[in-house]
């Protein structure tokens, strides 16, 4: 007769059933694999191992996938932004572009000035000079 062998219960603390909505929009927002484990109430290397359990791929794969989806909408916001704020629009303008200032332009406007000045300076002598 064979003995019926029980199956051994399994220690440590239970399970904990993840969101994986909360998980992938943390992930959207660039939360670190630390935040998010925090806002879920899971170890990090718990979370870790459930990734792995549920997407079949290691954590920072699946990572890589669902924060795509967050700078996707951040830069949809910042171009919404940009058409309302000058800052922004340059500064898309330099990150996306390639656009920089150019101290060339800055040192040629700064001569240009000086030039228009001394002109004005003269014409100003001159009728003076005319009036007297």
């Amino acid at each position: 007769m064979k003995e019926e062998t029980k199956p051994k219960p399994k220690r440590g603390p239970p399970t904990k059933a993840i969101d994986w909505t909360q998980f992938e929009q943390a992930c959207a927002l660039q939360c670190t694999q630390e935040e998010t484990a925090s806002f879920l109430k899971v170890h990090r290397h718990t979370l870790s191992a459930k990734v792995k359990e549920h997407y079949q791929e290691d954590y920072s794969t699946v990572y890589k996938r669902f924060s795509e989806s967050g700078k996707c909408s951040l830069r949809r916001n910042q171009f919404v932004l940009s058409k309302k704020n000058a800052s922004m629009a340059i500064w898309l303008g330099k990150i996306w572009l390639g656009q920089k200032e150019d101290s060339g332009s800055q040192e040629l406007l700064e001569t240009f000035s000086k030039l228009l000045k001394a002109s004005n300076e003269q014409a100003i002598k001159a009728e003076l000079t005319q009036s007297a």
